[in-house]
């Protein structure tokens, strides 16, 4: 304030943003003190709900007064860049999770072509985002608002990256499983002996614990083996059980080497003699990727909406049909990826969906269904630069 005290115009616009700050962060200040276990989710809105009003605090006075307003600003370079940054940890995390898959040594061509689909939804995001952006949108209210978009957009971002990163992490542990699966019924087909069995369940245990680093007193099956080979009869209900119990410990080892777990609050430490439950294990983690699979088809869905929301206010010129066939594209293609989510309505339909290959070239597909109309109905319809010059040509003649 003393620096511009000399300059009478700006001293109530930045009054109200140092004020808003000032607020926010005596609340913030205070929440700090109010976490527990019970109330660090609604401490949390609250942050939520302060950096809005301080975000619209800025964007209202901005709006109000010149002195103070994003035009002519490096704000539109400043929100390319911290786009640029959001693509570019993506990249980072997609690497961390690709040294998962070198640990694990499964490099297998459904991991490879995972990891192609990743990069390309970040290489589509780029050229949507980029190839439609001019430098300055062309009114001061309408950037204002294009700055605006950009708080759901970078945040939809993030999660799209987050959720992309994941689901590779997620198809490399599903394919080992599956391979614990096919072998875990090869043994079982194998013999009626309940010696063999477990002689053959122990060598199984013993190169999956191997591979996938687990700690031998949690993840100890000793117990288990024991038990299958003094059950004397392979149909017998001691024998089954202890089989399976196998079957889920090792993979829950599988799951925990990937990181796939719940988070530590949500956990239910056993009693004092009491062995930690496979099962608990198991649906423990489930349950993270079932919020997983939800905000990623949203967040890539919002994407693209947000997207044709951020061409229509950087759009500069008068607007041609390939204009409108791509933001209409944009929407309709984010609205129906977005769509998948409700997928998750129908449980065995999301497990088998959950399962499968397909999330990230779900939305890849998508993605470049909007690229592909983007190129097309820029070389067949005429672009908004051509029509200005051609209608500027015929007024002259």
């Amino acid at each position: 304030m003393l620096w511009v005290k000399g300059h009478k115009k700006i001293i109530t616009p930045l009054s109200i943003h140092i004020t808003s700050f000032a607020i926010g962060a005596v609340l913030c200040f205070g929440f700090l003190f109010m976490f527990n276990a019970r109330s660090s989710g609604q401490i949390y809105i609250g942050w939520y709900i302060i950096i809005i009003m301080e975000a619209l605090a800025v964007f209202l006075s901005s709006s109000q007064w010149p002195s103070v307003s994003f035009q002519h600003t490096n704000l539109s370079e400043r929100c390319g860049l911290l786009t640029l940054i959001i693509l570019g940890e993506g990249i980072i995390v997609l690497t961390k999770s690709l040294n998962y898959v070198v640990k694990g040594e499964n490099f297998s061509p459904g991991i490879i072509a995972q990891v192609i689909t990743a990069v390309l939804i970040i290489y589509f995001i780029y050229m949507l985002y980029f190839d439609s952006r001019t430098k300055h949108p062309p009114s001061p209210t309408r950037h204002h608002f294009w700055a605006l978009a950009h708080f759901p957009f970078h945040t939809a971002l993030v999660l799209l990256m987050e959720g992309t990163s994941r689901f590779i992490t997620w198809r490399n542990a599903m394919e080992i499983v599956n391979h614990i699966y096919t072998a875990y019924d090869s043994i079982w087909d194998s013999t009626n002996s309940t010696t063999s069995l477990a002689n053959q369940f122990e060598d199984l245990s013993t190169y999956v614990l191997h591979d996938a680093q687990a700690d031998p007193v949690k993840y100890n099956v000793t117990g288990y083996l024991d038990t299958l080979r003094n059950s004397g009869d392979a149909s017998s209900d001691v024998a089954i059980d202890s089989a399976f119990e196998i079957l889920l410990t090792l993979v829950n080892a599988t799951l925990k080497f990937f990181k796939i777990e719940a988070a530590k609050k949500t956990e239910r430490d056993p009693a004092v003699g009491e062995a930690k439950d496979p099962y608990t294990d198991l649906g423990n983690a489930l349950i993270v990727y079932d919020l997983v699979f939800l905000y990623f088809f949203l967040a890539a869905g919002l994407t693209l909406v947000l997207l044709a929301v951020l061409n229509i206010l950087n759009h500069k010129g008068r607007w041609v049909k390939g204009d409108w066939i791509g933001v209409a594209v944009r929407v309709l293609v984010g609205t129906g990826i977005a769509l998948v989510s409700l997928v998750k309505t129908d449980i065995s339909s999301e497990e088998i969906f959950l399962y499968s290959p397909w999330m990230l070239p779900t939305v890849m597909l998508g993605l470049g269904i909007v690229v592909l109309v983007d190129g097309v109905a820029g070389w067949v319809l005429p672009a908004t630069a051509a029509a200005d010059a051609r209608t500027a040509k015929e007024e002259r003649v």
